[in-house]
């Protein structure tokens, strides 16, 4: 039962995800993170999401056999002076037409042996493609894994959406590594069979993945959670539109019809990460019927969003830039003891105050990471204000108290909430106060009960709410409790804070009314999660 993972991220120095919405749903979402997201979250400050990108040379619709060894078919380009200039090349409409036919013909029920090899594409076939060229094909390459990759999400969407677009085109490529092939058979028999000429699977490693983005109209990308699917860029660079989960980096990259102009739509996306979605099949469905709709009935908006993909690049030459000025640049370490980060409004730690060349370090590092106040817990340190200073940092005073009182607290709290600033909260009397501390603030600010936050910041911290260091423990549970009433009451609106409504919160009534409530919703909320649990039986409840 003992988590490696804790350890490493609280020792490394630096932590790093292959895009920037990964590394935050790590640290919102305990689902993704197996249980560490308030670990995650706590060391955020040394987090880094750079999104990855792609050899572009590598991965060209307009290479030749002298440039690549796995050229398309028909090489094609969006590229006007790259048309005129290069020979043999297709303007990306024809290229498209060409390779869709292509690929319908490399699926056909010809090229399948008697073993079910087809020797085109290096692996057995089962199922095949008519010649259609209006057809919409889509197209998903993985290994099958309902875990991530939600290969259960497409087999359930494939089948959906064969009953109901008569035109649609399905293939589905890769190796299942399970002994059983549960997944291959529940495919062949609820798809390719039931659906003729419409459905293939291609069992293994295919030998050309770009000749299959060529002649496929769309990517599918149905992964329940992504820090970075290389895929959607592989895909867009060959004219495959790509129809994603809103997750990690696919939600980072594609910009939805919903989401933005024309100029910049590059696919189409869930309303929410399909790992939190309650009916993650039809979601997903869904959003590829919203694909054929603009396919079928707006035919320039289609053209738009396909040129866009053509012209997109996502290069190594900025995420190169990224890893030099934050993972490999020494200005972002730091010798902060204790840094505990909660949310944008809400960090605190305790700087080196023992060393002034630690000290400057510290400041620089809080500089480089958009601080634009440090509030100081109690006693003003003039070492730090004069830094601060220097840095063009602004710094103050916030008196706490050794208890906190309602009347101190809410001024902390307000201290938060009342300007734009960045801030820093410098508490130099020990780990367990700066705990305090967040406890204050997301009693007020959160939804979660105090039970369940001190069980987030205490426990993770390997500390007991009865060793705090402040005197009156009772006094401060009973604000927490106060607090948490009161962000409900207020809609967790700090400027309805006020000391006279802290003190008069009615806890008998109101707290156990809308804790039993919540108590209640939640395992409705919990219930209905178990409908992700399986449709292909392999989707484990922990």
């Amino acid at each position: 039962y003992y988590n490696f993972y804790v350890p490493a991220v609280r020792k490394a120095d630096s932590i790093v995800s292959c895009s920037a919405t990964y590394i935050k749903e790590l640290a919102d979402e305990d689902r993704y993170s197996d249980g560490v997201a308030n670990i995650m979250n706590q060391e955020r400050l040394k987090s880094y999401g750079i999104t990855i990108g792609m050899d572009y040379s590598l991965h060209n619709p307009a290479a030749t056999a002298e440039e690549t060894s796995k050229p398309i078919k028909y090489p094609f380009s969006v590229n006007e002076s790259e048309l005129l200039n290069k020979t043999g090349l297709l303007d990306y409409k024809s290229g498209k037409r060409a390779n869709k036919l292509y690929l319908q013909s490399m699926l056909s029920k010809n090229n399948v042996n008697i073993d079910n090899i087809n020797e085109s594409i290096g692996v057995k076939q089962y199922g095949y493609l008519n010649n259609n060229k209006d057809a919409f094909v889509s197209t998903f390459i993985t290994r099958y894994d309902p875990q991530q990759k939600g290969v259960d999400i497409a087999i359930k969407a494939s089948e959906m959406l064969l009953e109901q677009e008569k035109d649609a085109q399905m293939i589905l490529a890769g190796p299942d590594f399970c002994k059983d092939y549960s997944l291959i058979k529940e495919y062949i028999k609820n798809v390719v069979e039931k659906y003729p000429g419409r459905a293939v699977l291609c069992d293994g490693f295919i030998n050309n993945i770009a000749q299959f983005y060529a002649g496929s109209d769309t990517v599918l990308i149905p992964s329940r959670f992504a820090p970075f699917e290389l895929v959607q860029l592989q895909g867009m660079r060959m004219g495959a539109v790509p129809i994603v989960s809103n997750a990690g980096g696919l939600a980072e990259i594609i910009v939805d019809p919903a989401d933005g102009p024309d100029n910049k739509i590059l696919g189409f996306k869930t309303k929410e990460s399909l790992f939190l979605s309650k009916d993650p099949y039809r979601d997903y469905c869904n959003t590829i019927k919203r694909a054929i709709n603009t396919y079928k009935n707006e035919p320039q908006k289609w053209d738009t969003i396909l040129r866009n993909d053509l012209k997109f690049k996502q290069t190594w030459d900025l995420p190169a830039k990224k890893y030099v000025n934050t993972v490999f640049n020494l200005k972002n370490y730091n010798n902060i003891r204790d840094l505990f980060y909660i949310d944008s409004r809400f960090t605190t730690g305790e700087i080196a105050s023992f060393d002034n060349d630690k000290m400057r370090q510290d400041i620089e590092y809080l500089k480089s990471r958009g601080f634009s106040q440090i509030v100081q817990i109690d006693k003003e340190n003039a070492d730090i204000k004069n830094l601060a200073n220097q840095f063009g940092i602004k710094y103050k005073t916030v008196e706490l108290g050794d208890t906190p009182s309602y009347e101190s607290v809410v001024n902390l709290l307000k201290e938060i909430a009342d300007n734009d600033e960045k801030n820093f909260f410098n508490e130099s009397q020990g780990k367990n106060n700066k705990s305090v501390l967040a406890s204050l603030y997301l009693s007020f600010s959160s939804d979660d009960s105090v039970d369940e936050i001190m069980k987030k910041i205490w426990a993770e911290r390997n500390n007991n709410f009865e060793n705090v260091i402040w005197g009156d423990k009772n006094k401060i549970k009973n604000i927490m409790n106060r607090l948490s009433v009161l962000g409900e009451k207020c809609n967790h609106d700090f400027s309805k804070l006020t000391v006279n409504a802290l003190m008069n919160v009615n806890l008998n009534l109101l707290n156990s009314v809308s804790r039993k409530a919540r108590e209640f919703l939640k395992k409705i909320a919990d219930t209905n999660n178990l409908k992700e649990v399986v449709y292909s039986s392999r989707h484990y409840i922990k």
